[in-house]
């Protein structure tokens, strides 16, 4: 209704089950996979819904999930061991992820403008303004932000009135960034 666009949730899931094939392939599993759009959230509709497609609507959990829970099956070493392999591959870092490394020192300090990322920035009291495009900001907002910035830079630095001090160089008063920091 909000124009919105996302992706198809059966091509997300073709694109799944076609990965889990080649894995359980790669692994030399003869398991057959049954593939289901599952929506959960109880006040979805979907307006147009295609007839025979695997998807699972929150009204029909409740059934699908007797049914799944009323087969018999037995577990066997192989079940097992499947369950060891895709645990083993469970990537919790993601492997695109590709950061050049750095260190506090190297890194240029000082407030940039939430704007233009320009560091020239003049404080005057509880403002910050900045000289390339304009913007005002407040000293409040820009510590802050300031803040999250260094939180995802350093997330194992604990931040401190002074660090951000250092880090902001702009704002003048550690009183005031105490203040906020608080």
């Amino acid at each position: 209704m909000n124009d919105t666009e996302i992706q198809n949730p059966l091509d997300q899931i073709k694109r799944s089950d076609t990965l889990l094939r080649q894995f359980l392939q790669k692994k030399k599993y003869s398991t057959s996979i049954k593939s289901n759009v599952f929506f959960v959230n109880p006040a979805f509709t979907l307006y147009q819904a295609p007839l025979h497609k695997p998807i699972i609507y929150p009204t029909q959990l409740d059934k699908f999930f007797d049914e799944l829970n009323g087969r018999t099956s037995i577990l066997n070493d192989d079940h097992y061991r499947l369950a060891e392999d895709l645990v083993k591959a469970h990537k919790t870092v993601s492997p695109y992820t590709r950061l050049p490394p750095y260190d506090y020192q190297q890194l240029k300090k000082g407030t940039c403008c939430m704007l233009c990322h320009s560091f020239s920035i003049s404080y005057d009291g509880n403002i910050l303004v900045c000289h390339s495009c304009g913007c005002v900001e407040t000293v409040e907002e820009a510590i802050l932000r300031a803040v999250k910035e260094f939180q995802l830079l350093f997330p194992n630095i604990k931040i401190t009135t002074n660090l951000i001090f250092e880090w902001c160089q702009v704002i003048e008063s550690r009183k005031q960034i105490r203040r906020i920091l608080k």
